[in-house]
């Protein structure tokens, strides 16, 4: 898929819908759900995929007319772009692994630091940072068998 795919925010370090009532085991928003959630079935996504190869809102169209986010935003994904990062992952088993340690504590740092520049200095709520910048590389690239570790200001990592 080519463009950004817009979804409601999972539960703190959860993939949980935010809706989901666990103890009620039911979506606290059921009748007025989105039409993703609508059509969605974990076995069988092709109706989600024919909704999403249709023209629909992007990131671009919500933010692109803020001054200089959107070129922000870009410039943070071109970074933090995970087909950079994949070849690094794969040189840490090899011998270029000093080298890809060093590059992707760097994009780490980076996405660590747009993120707390836009809070700080931009003033953007906390909420929106998932939104903008996707998930924190320090959070889904434990997806790739690497560990974070971070103490203070210094960051560490290990492949699991």
């Amino acid at each position: 898929m080519d463009s950004d795919i817009i979804k409601i925010k999972g539960k703190k370090d959860s993939w949980t819908c935010i809706f989901f009532n666990e103890v009620k085991k039911g979506c606290t928003i059921y009748d007025d759900r989105p039409l993703e959630c609508r059509v969605l079935k974990c076995w069988d996504t092709r109706e989600l995929e024919q909704i999403y190869a249709n023209t629909r809102l992007t990131r671009n169209d919500l933010v692109s007319e803020v001054k200089g986010l959107w070129d922000l935003i870009k410039e943070h994904q071109a970074f933090c772009d995970y087909k950079k990062i994949q070849p690094l992952i794969k040189d840490l088993a090899g011998s270029n692994n000093d080298h890809a340690r060093r590059k992707i504590l760097e994009i780490i740092r980076y996405d660590a630091e747009i993120r707390k520049l836009v809070v700080s200095r931009g003033g953007l709520d906390p909420d929106m940072l998932d939104f903008l910048f996707g998930r924190p590389l320090t959070q889904t690239l434990g997806n790739y068998g690497i560990k974070i570790h971070q103490e203070g200001t210094q960051i560490r990592l290990d492949r699991r």
